[in-house]
Formats: structure tokens, sequence, C-alpha cells
């Protein structure tokens, strides 16, 4: 039947062909993420000109409690809540948190390789 052919087919090519269409995929879709993240944090906008319900989704972005930070740190212009530092607190923990279980994880191929 077509079932079967099809599966021999899928079964029978070599699995990092796969891999890399999937590699492929996750690198377009980080693209497009990083790309929204980008176009929701406020560099040019205020937040003060945003909707009620567009400033509450804007707000989950990390990125923009480090920029709210660091307007009132650096800038004197702009009052940091309590909900942005502890944001751009737990997000850098977190992305430490990820990078160091992703060091761990492949540093002995790193030093295999040297």
């Amino acid at each position: 039947s077509v079932g079967t052919f099809v599966l021999c087919g899928i079964l029978t090519q070599p699995v990092p062909i796969h891999l890399a269409r999937l590699a492929k995929i996750l690198r377009s879709l980080i693209q497009i993420f990083l790309l929204a993240l980008q176009y929701m944090t406020p560099v040019f906008y205020p937040i003060s000109v945003l909707g009620p319900h567009t400033k509450s989704v804007i707000e989950l972005n990390p990125l923009t409690s480090y920029l709210s930070v660091f307007r009132d740190v650096f800038g004197n212009n702009y009052s940091a809540s309590l909900f942005n530092w502890a944001m751009m607190f737990g997000s850098s923990i977190a992305i430490f948190a990820l990078g160091f279980y992703i060091a761990q994880r492949s540093w002995p191929k790193v030093v295999a390789k040297i």
C-alpha cells in the first residue's frame, strides 16, 4: 500500500537529513520570535501611548523591563516599578541557568574536539 511505501522511504533515509531540516525550521522560528520580540520592545515609543490591552502584553516582554530599568537608572526621566526589577532579575537568572545547563552538556564535546 501507499502508507507502507512512504514508511519505508522515511525509514531508509538517513537521520541527519531529517535533523538538518528540523534545524532549518527551528532556525527560522527563532528568527521570527526574535523579530517579534524586537518590535514588542518600546525603544522608539513610550509605553504610555499604548492601550491597556497592548500595554499589558508589552510589559510581559523581558526586554521591556531591561529598558525601563535602564531609563530609570541612567535617564532619570522614568520610574521603573518593582515588577520591572523583578522581571529583569528573574529573566537574567533563567537565561543564566539555561546557558549554564547548555554549556555543561556541550563542554565534553568541546574538550573532545580540542
